[in-house]
């Protein structure tokens, strides 16, 4: 078998060498390996083939099982980049691009996984876990609140002005309370979404409060026999046997949870706070936020402000 000498510091690249030990002159020796972008790869190199692969920065071996049960290039010590000293810390991207296949039918070291994330799995790449495998993100998504948290909160006040509401009934548009509308979209289906309204309103024989959803009123109790139209859709019903008069300002709050059949996660509605007084079929005249001062002459003396909240609370 013809031989191939070295000459000077160059061996023909025809040669192929097999050697039984290798050593290296001092502690100043280096090994350098060859490098090359993933499109220079040997197309069947033999297995435990080394070399550097520039667009990953890294050195890769051939092995027999890439992780995915068939021959393939794995990056030297393939956990991730390191910095300090012996890879005290380890690092990985935010995305997965390639198709994974956590399976411990490729072997045992491949039972458990993890990943600190948050990761993106970008579109057209997916991340398949076998039955008997595990793979936990650590840090992918924030521990769920506690049950009571308060995830949203919104407010609404009316300008000290005064409104007049003429119905008796709570479904009309005519019972909504300018300025306490609020909209908001619920992020869970086990959510609580809680209303809370505070009315200052002159005082009436019977007077009812309610709210509104998307413009459909969301209590729809029983009329019981009453002579109010009022009464059956409220959520709160007031009655003084003193009769009815519009020069007494009182204030009045109520609450009411929607259930979770009365909203969609993800979908936006709008809650809006109503009232009404009436008695015995006949309307009465219902002023927001002031009185009728002076028997009808105009005058806002006793002017104030009705408020509303809408909160979405972790269930």
């Amino acid at each position: 078998m013809a031989l191939t000498k070295i000459s000077g510091n160059q061996i023909a690249t025809s040669t192929l060498a097999t050697v039984d030990s290798l050593t290296f002159l001092d502690g100043e020796s280096v090994l350098r390996l060859p490098t090359g972008t993933e499109l220079q790869r040997p197309g069947t190199p033999a297995v435990g083939t080394l070399r550097y692969n520039t667009d990953g920065d890294t050195a890769e071996v051939y092995k027999a099982d890439n992780g995915t049960g068939v021959p393939g290039w794995l990056e030297v010590g393939a956990g991730g980049a390191t910095l300090g000293k012996k890879g005290i810390i380890r690092s990985n991207a935010d995305y997965i691009d390639e198709d994974i296949e956590i399976d411990p039918s490729l072997g045992d070291e491949y039972t458990n996984a993890f990943t600190k994330g948050p990761v993106e799995i970008r579109n057209g790449s997916t991340v398949e876990v076998a039955a008997d495998a595990n793979w936990e993100i650590w840090g992918g998504e924030p521990d769920d609140p506690r049950p009571g948290t308060v995830l949203q909160y919104f407010h609404a006040q009316t300008p000290a002005t005064r409104q007049t509401i003429a119905t008796d009934n709570l479904s009309d548009v005519a019972a909504r309370i300018n300025g306490l509308s609020i909209s908001i979209t619920p992020t869970r289906s086990t959510s609580k979404i809680v209303m809370i309204a505070q009315i200052s309103h002159t005082h009436s024989h019977v007077m009812s409060f309610g709210f509104q959803k998307d413009g459909a009123i969301l209590q729809t109790g029983l009329n019981n026999g009453s002579n109010n139209l009022n009464t059956p859709y409220a959520v709160k019903t007031i009655y003084d046997g003193g009769g009815n008069t519009d020069e007494y300002i009182l204030n009045t709050t109520y609450s009411y949870e929607i259930s979770s059949s009365d909203f969609t996660p993800g979908v936006e509605m709008t809650i809006q706070a109503c009232g009404t007084s009436s008695w015995s079929n006949g309307v009465r005249t219902f002023y927001i936020n002031d009185r009728n001062s002076g028997g009808g002459n105009g005058v806002q003396d006793m002017r104030s402000i009705s408020t509303m909240t809408v909160m979405e609370i972790m269930g």
